[in-house]
């Protein structure tokens, strides 16, 4: 790979990761506060800014510069993320209820999330070697 291409990766890397993590913790760290504003107002809108994402922007040539690994990964956090939020956008449950499938459904998150960001350090550390 040519250093040019490296120098694209990496950068491609870091700002997957920092969306990653900025995402995962506004989902996880934020769940009480818009659990709690969704029971007050029934209004859904907030949920868009906790789960807004930069990947849904990426286009197919952005996560061409990524290692296989790291795209597969990326699509296993990002379907699990998609699919809370649907549920959450379109769900008649009462709040105490969305509350309890958010919980069962983080615990499978925070492996997605932990072995995304293994592998996108692994690739990052690779390209300082």
């Amino acid at each position: 790979m040519s250093p040019e291409k490296k120098i694209f990766q990496d950068r491609y890397l870091v700002l997957l990761k920092n969306d990653v993590m900025e995402l995962y913790e506004r989902i996880v760290e934020r769940q009480d506060e818009y659990i709690e504003f969704f029971s007050l107002h029934r209004e859904r809108e907030g949920f868009k800014e906790v789960f807004r994402n930069r990947f849904s922007e990426a286009t197919m040539f952005d996560l061409s510069h990524l290692p296989v690994e790291v795209i597969e990964l990326s699509h296993d956090f990002y379907k699990v993320i998609d699919d809370i939020y649907w549920y959450i956008m379109h769900t008649q449950d009462m709040p105490n209820t969305i509350q309890d499938t958010l919980v069962k459904r983080l615990g499978p998150l925070k492996k997605k999330y932990q072995n995304l960001i293994f592998y996108i350090d692994a690739s990052l550390s690779n390209r300082t070697e």
